[in-house]
């Protein structure tokens, strides 16, 4: 493993990343697998981590409102089992009969518009 670096010009940023080489079965040659390890600092040349390693320190599940629990990527329980329930409904209005077809898409997009924008979450 060693640590190259790459400027980007978008952002005139330059980022330290970790390159290693991986034999590939598939394509029969090494491939190139980096990861990012941070920011390079213009003055120092000091490499900032940026991002998240490693194992998270707290739950997310303690910044959920009282009565609810979140998966991990923060979502709440509660829409996930609303928009679930919703689907599940659409499709059985779906099977009763194409000419309902319309109405039903049209009332699963309410839906879960509805649940998704209470909080103003996206």
């Amino acid at each position: 493993m060693s640590i190259t670096k790459s400027y980007n010009k978008r952002t005139k940023t330059t980022y330290a990343y970790e390159t290693s080489y991986v034999w590939s079965d598939e394509l029969q040659r090494k491939v190139q697998k980096r990861k990012c390890i941070g920011k390079v600092d213009p003055q120092t040349e000091a490499i900032v981590p940026c991002g998240h390693r490693g194992r998270p320190q707290t739950s997310r599940r303690n910044d959920a409102e009282p009565g609810q629990t979140s998966t991990g990527n923060g979502v709440p329980d509660v829409k996930i089992s609303q928009s679930i329930n919703l689907l599940c409904d659409a499709c059985s209005e779906l099977e009763r009969g194409l000419s309902y077809c319309s109405s039903a898409l049209l009332n699963l997009k309410v839906g879960l518009k509805k649940i998704w924008k209470e909080d103003g979450s996206s």
